[in-house]
């Protein structure tokens, strides 16, 4: 594997986990989500800083 697929697959990766945390918020804010309360319950689960 080359350093340009790397990256590639590093982009790709990040880019799916962002928008499964984009799609669990939004299931969040509908009062839908299976696994979280709350948008702070998620961040903390995820050690996002608000």
């Amino acid at each position: 594997m080359t350093l340009t697929s790397n990256k590639n697959l590093i982009s790709r990766t990040l880019a799916t986990r962002m928008m499964a945390c984009i799609e669990e918020y939004e299931a969040i804010k509908r009062k839908e989500s299976k696994q979280f309360k709350t948008v702070m319950e998620f961040c903390n689960f995820h050690k996002f800083i608000l």
